[in-house]
């Protein structure tokens, strides 16, 4: 780490907010937070790469992503806390997989795009990460966005354990007036608990609409 640029050093620490890996859009998106061009960002890439701090994916996975063994990425988050960047690097994470959820994302009474729905339980751990960071009162609309955009994934794959506190903070912090955010949210949580054998949440969930 010490041999590393300046510029490397503060990549890798924001490299370690990512859970699960990143592809390299989402490096490109890094470095632009950071203020760096896409070929500076892969720069940065291949120079973790070449350290050993930073692994490409088996080759089970497609070509271009990467990842930090989780020692590394400790460590990354221990560097990020002791220069002060650990909000600022959660928050531009937050937003781009924010973005990354909502772009394709089905409407109520859409279909719901088998490859979106691939596209991202890749990025699952990330997703989940963004979701619960952006989840508070400070960034209401952008978690309401969220679990809109998340709703017709959760609706496909579950878990409840994951998705029932999630939709249900999310819906928390939203205001009594109603909306078409809020009701798109509401739409897809009441479609969830309606394919339990209890359909009385759901119907309660439905009203609120």
């Amino acid at each position: 780490y010490d041999l590393l640029s300046l510029e490397e050093r503060r990549f890798l620490r924001w490299m370690s907010v990512f859970a699960g890996g990143l592809w390299l859009e989402s490096a490109e998106a890094l470095g632009h937070a950071l203020g760096l061009d896409p070929d500076r960002s892969l720069d940065a890439v291949t120079a973790l790469v070449e350290s050993g701090l930073v692994t490409r994916s088996t080759p089970s996975h497609a070509e271009g992503r990467v990842h930090l063994f989780e020692t590394i990425r400790e460590f990354g988050v221990e560097q990020l806390t002791e220069s002060g960047e650990l909000d600022a690097a959660r928050m531009a994470h937050a937003m781009h997989f924010q973005a990354f959820a909502c772009a394709g994302a089905p409407r109520p009474y859409e279909s719901i795009p088998v490859a979106w729905v691939g596209r991202l339980a890749t990025e699952y751990p990330n997703l989940l990460a963004a979701f619960d960071f952006l989840c508070v009162p400070e960034t209401t609309e952008q978690s309401l966005q969220f679990a809109a955009a998340m709703g017709p994934y959760w609706h496909t794959r579950g878990p409840f354990s994951e998705w029932q506190p999630r939709l249900s903070r999310a819906l928390g912090l939203a205001s009594s007036e109603p909306t078409v955010l809020k009701a798109h949210v509401l739409f897809w949580m009441s479609l969830i608990q309606g394919t339990s054998p209890d359909y009385s949440e759901a119907l309660v969930t439905a009203s609120r609409c």
